[in-house]
């Protein structure tokens, strides 16, 4: 019986599908066969640099991040490159203003006993209050000022700190890893070299 035009694009279809398994299947076969020949683990060395490259990068990781004591200090310098809180600054505003207001109020206090003391009083009293009370006020302006630009600087200071501290992580690991890989080679070639050496001495 011929078969019609959708049977025969399903058997179509049905063949690619097995073309294409058969394929996969060709291509898994010829790599296991050329495992077992030792195709991929002729260049011993080369397995051996790698294995000791990630030997040595496992070391620095333990090493240089999962050791406790440098998780803290990236903890501290994260914590500093974040700069002042503002719970923090906040504090920190009002302990310069606390200290200029103290700083006006005993000055005040000790003008008033001089004007007291030299008959000023009235208008002129007043005036040099008022002129101490501007000079207070711009100082404490002042000092807020230098807060803030101090607040800026120690942020900066601290993104510096983190960014080198965390450049010195990622050296240190890879430090560890290539001085690893490093020493395998060494190793690798005394071992041919003796290789040699035996099978020189054989013939």
């Amino acid at each position: 019986m011929a078969q019609t035009w959708k049977e025969k694009n399903e058997q179509m279809a049905r063949d690619q599908q097995n073309a294409a398994a058969q394929a996969e299947q060709n291509k898994i076969n010829y790599e296991k066969s050329f495992i077992d020949r030792g195709g991929w683990i002729q260049d011993s060395n080369m397995l051996r640099r790698q294995g000791a490259y990630n030997y040595g990068s496992s070391l620095g990781q333990k090493e240089f991040y999962d050791d406790p004591d440098m998780k803290m200090i990236r903890g501290l310098r994260e914590d500093l490159s974040k700069g002042y809180e503002g719970a923090e600054l906040g504090a920190l505003r009002g302990e310069a203003r606390g200290q200029v207001a103290g700083q006006a109020s005993n000055y005040l206090r000790q003008m008033q006993g001089q004007q007291a003391r030299g008959g000023v009083g009235g208008a002129r009293a007043a005036a040099q209050a008022n002129a101490a009370k501007q000079g207070f006020a711009q100082q404490g302006a002042d000092a807020e000022r230098k807060l803030l630009l101090d607040a800026g600087q120690v942020k900066r200071q601290g993104v510096s700190d983190l960014q080198d501290f965390i450049s010195r992580q990622k050296l240190g690991k890879l430090g560890l890893a290539y001085g690893q890989q490093a020493l395998s080679s060494a190793d690798y070639g005394a071992e041919k070299g003796v290789q040699a050496a035996q099978s020189g001495g054989k013939k």
